[in-house]
Formats: structure tokens, sequence, C-alpha cells
């Protein structure tokens, strides 16, 4: 997170810790949404592929995602969304 700064200007070293300090911030509210959902874990989603499709007959993109993992899947939904024949969907 917070590593040694190679950065020469004040302004883009407050800039780095700013972002890193805000991504910190927000993984702790996502792992506190989960916790809320029942989902004891860390948020991680590693090597979810997806894939945005834009087909001739509907007027919207589609995105496609790869088979989910089990924790994946958990995490998904405690955010409100499925997977259905591949495609994200609200629930």
């Amino acid at each position: 997170m917070l590593r040694p700064i190679r950065h020469w200007a004040d302004s883009k070293t407050r800039c780095h810790i700013f972002t890193c300090l805000t991504a910190v911030k927000l993984l702790r509210i996502i792992e506190l949404r989960l916790r809320n959902a029942g989902v004891n874990m860390t948020a991680h989603m590693q090597k979810l592929h997806s894939c945005l499709w834009w087909l001739p007959d509907r007027r919207k993109t589609v995105r496609t995602l790869k088979e989910p993992t089990d924790e994946q899947g958990k995490i998904i939904q405690a955010f409100g969304w499925k997977i259905a024949g591949g495609v994200l969907q609200e629930t």
C-alpha cells in the first residue's frame, strides 16, 4: 500500500497517499457489506474474466462472465447480482 514513494513533487506524493487511503477505505466498505450479507471473507475477485458484447439485434451491450468460483459467487450475490447463462443480472 504505502510503500516508499518515488515522487518528486509534494502534490504527487499527497495524491499517491490519498489514492492509497481511499483504496483501503473502499476495501473496508466492501468487506463490511459482505459481512452484513453473511459472507465472512475478504473481498477478492481475482481472475473473474468478463467480456462485453455488442450484439447486432440489441440496443445495449451484454456482459458475459466466466463461471465464478463459489467464493466469487457469494461476493456477487452480496451486492445484489447473479450470473444467469453467463450474463450478469441484478436480482
